[in-house]
């Protein structure tokens, strides 16, 4: 597109040329008419150019190919390939034929009448006809037999070609600008929303904002979702550990909290609970996988039942062979999860920045704010208690974390007994409180209803961010989560609203859009656990696909794009296709040992077999150096990731947050309007799967 390449391209010169075929089958460009022996399916482009050539009005260096064969405007034209000759009607009694190397040549002149030419422009000769009559049947053939053999195996890559894209003026006009993005943002993490912790009047003061977009965007329906949680925030003053023979630090050395059973205090919403243990022994669990490949659990025993477990995070490189892709089973929620199914009393987590992927700052954002689970009564015995103790205070009260790791990537080794014994007191206060999702629905436009199948109609797209943050910490600081994930919000919100005037002109959907703003996403994905198996149940199979968004790219533009998740099904195809389109090229995971798919609410989806994936930028910035991303993002996972410095300000401080941002809008923009206006399914890859562990 003009204006589109105009934009990146500020040096390249256009011209227009208008081809008009009339009655007498000729061409007419500009002031010269050229006659046609037989109309073309195709007009061989530097005949064209040369006339634009011997114009006075133009003078472009680029078109000098037909100047250097000594072609003028007034002489025929000879395609031999397609035997399509231009004759100039001034010429007409009397001009010369040429070929491509401006040679004469003979042809009949005859109006209406088609003669084959050779590539020397040249008339061929019976046995070159008959020979180019033979090639075409065995190109033909070879061409039948080829569709006919791979069809099948390049169905889906085809059905990908063939995937609808907004127009360009929508993605200008129709499309909100940054201005909007950014006011969604300023709004989601102002003061007023007291850092949109979960269960808290700055969430619903975020959800009803988020609601009434979804309403001026054209939703059709738009429901607060309640979700039962309960949270327990550890009372610093009152909990302690011990452990080899050293009192550790909380906050600077350690964290922990308890789980409480749901039904021995359901009538009571607030309420203090309390445990002390002295010396037990401690259990080394290395990594606390219990995997077909990797076992640290003896069959049939109960070595860890009412014990308290020290766990490494992380998973042994075997799994899944696999050094640079990590499963669910490195992740420290699977490690809780299993050693509960198991009956353990309690699990002390061996923190360390590669194996979590991020540093102890976060540890210590956690122990200011409250744990949140579910409030289900299930009837399963809780473990009593969990939290992480740092990797580096091991080693230096004489416990090196290397040997520890070394045994437990062995294939023999079992979960034992250490040398290791732990005292403590942990105090909680549990609140039981309700967290709401944010569901908005965005039915079928009516001529797409007329138009589109009934299994289309039926079929539907989530869209995905999450608008918790941690809140108001202990001291009273604002965690104001602007970047995480007001931003992620306002991506949805500027999306929704294009949708929804597309939709308004007739232009969009075939396809039902759930728009999903979720709660307790830092609660271990709590909200959109419930949600997406909510979704399930109700929809089934219908869910073709998720798009979730989790932070924001504000640092500029980039060359290329991450699809966290994209290699486990065939919506990698869908988001290359939208991202050749914008210039920028789709990459693995660059950082794979931060195990990021398992981190976000993509996840969430994943795991109810739903094909998901997050959209998020890359690494190689637009003249940037090379090392300019761990200059600016890493810095700021180090120090604003989940800190009161996330908000609009450190936004604003950046050199360009608008063309980075609005590069991630539009690509997610192409990508959700391909979905939702074709009909491609996406499909998991096979094995992809192996590792979506059920809640």
């Amino acid at each position: 597109n003009e204006n589109q390449v105009s934009e990146r391209f500020p040096s390249v010169k256009f011209f227009r040329i208008s081809l008009n075929f009339n009655r007498r089958k000729n061409v007419c460009l500009g002031n010269e008419t050229f006659a046609l022996t037989q109309r073309p399916r195709k007009i061989y482009l530097p005949a064209l150019i040369n006339t634009v050539n011997q114009s006075p009005d133009t003078s472009y260096g680029s078109m000098q190919l037909l100047r250097q064969r000594n072609m003028a405007s007034s002489t025929t034209w000879h395609r031999g390939d397609h035997g399509v000759r231009f004759q100039s009607l001034a010429q007409k009694d009397g001009g010369r034929n040429i070929n491509d190397d401006g040679e004469p040549c003979d042809a009949d002149q005859d109006e209406g009448e088609f003669l084959p030419y050779n590539r020397q422009g040249n008339a061929m000769t019976e046995y070159q006809r008959r020979r180019r009559r033979g090639m075409r049947f065995l190109t033909a053939l070879c061409l039948l037999v080829t569709t006919a053999l791979g069809g099948f195996l390049w169905r889906v890559r085809v059905d990908v070609e063939e995937l609808p894209q907004p127009r360009f003026e929508d993605m200008h006009k129709i499309l909100p600008g940054y201005v909007e993005l950014r006011r969604h943002v300023v709004t989601l993490s102002s003061e007023n929303m007291q850092g949109r912790g979960t269960g808290t009047p700055g969430e619903q003061r975020a959800v009803r904002y988020i609601a009434e977009q979804f309403r001026n965007a054209g939703c059709d329906s738009i429901e607060e979702l309640p979700v039962p949680l309960s949270g327990a925030l550890t009372q610093s003053e009152s909990t302690s550990l011990t452990l080899l023979n050293r009192s550790w630090s909380y906050r600077e050395d350690f964290w922990i909290t308890m789980t409480t059973s749901m039904s021995s205090h359901i009538d009571d919403n607030h309420f203090n609970e309390s445990l002390n243990w002295a010396q037990e022994a401690v259990i080394f669990g290395g990594f606390c996988i219990h995997h077909d490949r990797h076992d640290d659990f003896m069959q049939g025993s109960s070595e860890v039942r009412d014990r308290i477990v020290l766990c490494l995070v992380g998973e042994p490189d075997s799994l899944f062979l696999s050094h640079d892709r990590r499963s669910y089973h490195a992740r420290w929620i699977y490690k809780v999860e299993e050693l509960r199914r198991r009956g353990a009393k309690g699990i002390l987590l061996v923190h360390t920045t590669e194996s979590a992927g991020y540093g102890w700052s976060v540890i210590e954002a956690m122990a200011v704010t409250q744990h949140v689970r579910l409030r289900t009564d299930n009837g399963t015995r809780p473990m009593t208690f969990w939290g992480w103790i740092r990797g580096a205070k091991l080693n230096e009260f004489g416990m090196d974390t290397e040997k520890l790791l070394d045994e437990a990537r062995r294939p023999e080794f079992r979960a034992r007994i250490s040398q290791l014994t732990c005292s403590g007191r942990v105090q909680v206060q549990v609140n039981h409180f309700e967290g709401i999702n944010v569901l908005a629905t965005m039915l079928p436009s009516g001529e797409n209803e007329t138009h589109g199948s009934v299994e289309d109609r039926e079929e539907a797209v989530v869209m995905n961010a999450h608008h918790d943050h941690l809140g108001i910490g202990q001291g009273g600081e604002i965690y104001y989560g602007a970047l995480d994930n007001a931003s992620g919000v306002a991506k949805m919100l500027v999306i929704a609203a294009a949708l929804g005037r597309l939709r308004e002109a007739g232009r969009c959907c075939k396809r039902k859009i759930f728009f999903a703003s979720v709660t307790a996403e830092e609660a271990v994905l709590l909200g959109s656990q419930y949600l997406a198996q909510s979704l399930k149940e109700k929809n089934g199979e219908a869910i073709v696909a998720t798009i979730n968004f989790d932070g924001m790219n504000v640092w500029g533009p980039t060359t290329d794009a991450v699809a966290i998740g994209a290699e486990r099904s065939t919506l990698a195809e869908v988001v290359q296709r939208a991202a050749r389109l914008e210039f920028v090229s789709l990459i693995p995971d660059p950082d794979p040992s931060q195990m990021s798919f398992f981190r976000s609410d993509q996840f969430s989806y994943a795991r109810q077999h739903i094909p998901a994936i997050k959209l998020t930028f890359g690494r190689t910035f637009t003249s940037q150096p090379t090392d300019y991303y761990d200059q600016v993002v890493q810095k700021y996972i180090r120090e604003a990731y989940h800190q009161p410095n996330d908000n609009i300000t450190f936004i604003d401080s950046q050199p360009d947050p608008e063309s980075g941002a609005m590069q991630e809008v539009r690509l997610a923009f192409r990508v959700m309007y391909s979905l939702v206006q074709g009909s491609f399914r996406p499909q998991w890859n096979p094995g992809s799967e192996v590792d979506l562990l059920q809640p």
